[in-house]
């Protein structure tokens, strides 16, 4: 029997859940993943046979009552560690293992029962530190992808947690620092303010500026809920020392609004159009909602108060105090926000945001489409939308892969099409200027393969009703003004009898700007980023001969139809579950997309050839009810009355006269006018031959 068979069998007699992870991967092994760990002796040894080279799992959480510290050097996690001891106490020792990207895992059990355990990454925003309390963590002897092997440090007795981990992994952020000079913590809303105070008293005391950042930046760390990142702190303590040497700016309502600007540093933003606050919240722009720049322009004022009395001068005191004290009414308060919103840096369009097509916004990063790379969180990507998923490369998604493969009819070609489709979508790209349509009569798993992308794309996806597309009089700028900076954007049940609205799609899958606007509010301008997918079991009517229409659309047929005995009703949360594995899924399609282009397949390709025919209503007159002759006229009139009949006969939609003529002259049939100025088609004539004359 192999290391990896032996460790598993001996972690499942110890009473730690395992379970079968892909060789030299993270990922499971397993149809359900973490779901299916087991302590069974029997069924880990049908896992790991003397000849697996699987990797080992190790459950953590409520069923295995287990929570493992993970730190990673990469990210800044031993320095962030040495931090959270300080501030909640030392960790007992414990069994420990040195991970094979370098890290460590440091094991603790918990009490029976325990609930509310769950995977916490970056906790309490210490960079590096995740808490495994929901997941699995990978055991030694297991071999890291980049060939390193994980291995024990400590083989001690798993240690109990305390009391303040448990919290932690429950998301109670409760702050029990081994020392603190002051009772109670500072929550969040209120640690700036508590800092500058803090900060003001010690520089009235006469500290050096070296003696004052490190007592504010250990008050930060003992007391505030979460700790603020240190920048921020700086920042608090730079500008109380520029409150010291003097103000930079009068006081008055214009200079309360720069200190505003100040105090936002880079972090908010006007957008002129919608009249709308954006806020950055360390990972995306977010409409503020919440009040946060009013929040800040009531700190300005407080801050006011608080630096009043650093000045030796008592006449200048008195003045600093009775101008603080005005300004707090809010009259003064919005005169100081309105103000604001002209400063330098604060005024944005909207176009400005999302105007990074290959990036796309999640959890713990962005992810750069065209590489797969994952990068930090950038405030200047102007990204104002996230998914609440992580990206992690590895993860995968059999139900979803299984699923692609059975509505699709195992059909090879076109299931790697709808991969790099959906991975195009994901992009904010629109160069391919198309939209999908899927086809299919009954249950055939196109909705609910729209519903999981949507889903997978969080904000990014979008639903909008059918008649945002179809051609209507007034129609609404709002529905579209809500799609600005969407990447997918679904619509489904399109009636035979609706018109496509041909403009608009020319519109909405090209590069030029959209301008639209939200009720009530002005006009705003913005550039698509979105790709329509419809799905629909009756196609729309498309006018067949418009060229640059019939280049955009791109038909996927869904011939798979599921009986009621084959439908599961559970899928939609089954696929929810591997939403990590689909992300990954899409990233990899957009890849593919980047290097290779969609690439149609036959099966898109004649069907939207079938559906080109079934629109071209004229061409199907010339075919069933006419024929070419070259020394053939006929009356432009009755032609066109003898097209509309044939079309009412075979319920089909006639085409205007004049676009009845534009199409017969693109198709050769050229117009002239003879006595009494009748106009008459030339070259051509009807099966019944009547209205003919000689040429």
């Amino acid at each position: 029997m192999n290391a990896l068979s032996s460790a598993a069998i001996e972690y499942a007699k110890r009473g730690f859940p395992v379970l079968p992870l892909r060789p030299g991967s993270k990922a499971p092994a397993t149809m359900h993943g973490k779901n299916d760990a087991s302590t069974d002796a029997e069924q880990v040894t049908r896992w790991f046979q003397p000849d697996s080279s699987y990797n080992v799992g190790i459950l953590t959480g409520e069923k295995s009552c287990l929570i493992v510290v993970d730190i990673d050097p990469r990210n800044d996690g031993d320095s962030s560690f040495e931090r959270l001891e300080r501030t909640y106490g030392k960790l007992p020792d414990t069994m420990s293992a040195r991970t094979g990207g370098g890290g460590r895992h440091l094991y603790y059990n918990v009490p029976a029962g325990t609930q509310g355990l769950r995977d916490r990454p970056n906790v309490a925003s210490y960079n590096g530190v995740d808490l495994k309390a929901g997941g699995y963590v990978v055991a030694a002897p297991s071999i890291h992808e980049s060939g390193n092997a994980y291995c024990w440090d400590s083989e001690a007795e798993v240690a109990d947690a305390p009391g303040w981990l448990i919290d932690l992994a429950c998301g109670q952020q409760r702050i029990k620092p081994a020392e603190t000079r002051f009772c109670g913590p500072v929550q969040e809303g209120s640690r700036n303010d508590s800092l500058f105070r803090m900060a003001c008293g010690l520089v009235a005391r006469g500290l050096s500026d070296e003696a004052i950042k490190a007592a504010v930046l250990a008050e930060n760390e003992a007391r505030c809920v979460p700790p603020l990142d240190i920048d921020e702190v700086e920042r608090i303590v730079q500008s109380v020392k520029r409150y010291e040497r003097g103000s930079e700016h009068p006081d008055t309502e214009l200079g309360n609004a720069r200190r505003l600007v100040d105090k936002l540093d880079g972090n908010a933003r006007y957008e002129t159009a919608a009249k709308t606050w954006f806020v950055w919240d360390g990972r995306c722009w977010q409409r503020d909602i919440e009040g946060h720049v009013a929040r800040q322009a009531k700190q300005v004022v407080d801050e006011l108060l608080s630096t009043a009395k650093l000045s030796n001068d008592p006449e200048t005191i008195k003045r600093r105090v009775n101008f603080a004290h005005k300004s707090q009414s809010s009259p003064r308060i919005s005169g100081m926000i309105e103000l604001a919103k002209t400063e330098p840096g604060i005024p944005i369009s909207f176009s400005a945001f999302d105007r990074q097509p290959h990036l796309l916004n999640v959890a713990n990063g962005m992810i750069d489409l065209r590489s797969g790379e994952l990068l930090p969180h950038d405030r200047e990507a102007f990204a104002t939308h996230i998914i609440d998923t992580e990206y992690a490369p590895e993860a995968a998604c059999p139900i979803f892969d299984r699923f692609v493969d059975d509505i699709l009819v195992h059909d090879k070609e076109l299931a790697e099409y709808v991969q790099r489709a959906a991975g195009y979508t994901a992009t904010g790209e629109t160069r391919e200027q198309c939209l999908f349509f899927l086809i299919g009569e009954g249950a055939n798993g196109k909705s609910t393969l729209l519903n999981t992308l949507r889903e997978v794309l969080g904000p990014y996806g979008k639903h909008t009703p059918t008649e945002t597309l179809v051609a209507k009089t007034g129609a609404a700028s709002n529905d579209l003004a809500r799609l600005a900076g969407s990447r997918l954007v679904t619509a489904s049940e399109a009636n035979a009898d609706q018109r496509l609205a041909d403009g608009l799609l020319k519109q909405i899958t090209g590069d030029e700007p959209i301008v639209a606007r939200f009720l009530f509010k002005e006009f705003i301008e913005f550039r698509p980023t979105f790709k329509v997918w419809l799905a629909t079991n009756q196609l729309p009517h498309v006018n067949g001969n418009d060229s640059a229409i019939w280049r955009r659309l791109r038909i996927i047929p869904f011939n798979r139809n599921f009986t009621v005995e084959e439908q599961d009703r559970e899928l939609g949360h089954r696929l929810e579950a591997e939403k990590p594995g689909i992300l990954a899924w899409l990233v990899r399609g957009a890849m593919d997309w980047y290097e290779n282009g969609l690439q149609t397949p036959k099966a898109v390709a004649e069907a939207t050839a079938g559906y080109r025919s079934e629109m071209d209503t004229v061409g199907q007159f010339i075919e069933e009810r006419c024929e070419a002759v070259s020394n053939a006229a006929i009356s432009s009139s009755s032609l066109y009355e003898t097209y509309r009949k044939h079309c009412n006969d075979t319920g089909r939609s006639p085409v205007s006269q004049t676009m009845f003529g534009r199409t017969l002259s693109g198709k050769g049939f050229r117009a002239e006018k003879r006595g009494g100025g009748i106009k008459y088609r030339l070259g051509l004539k009807l099966h019944t031959r009547l209205h003919e004359v000689a040429a």
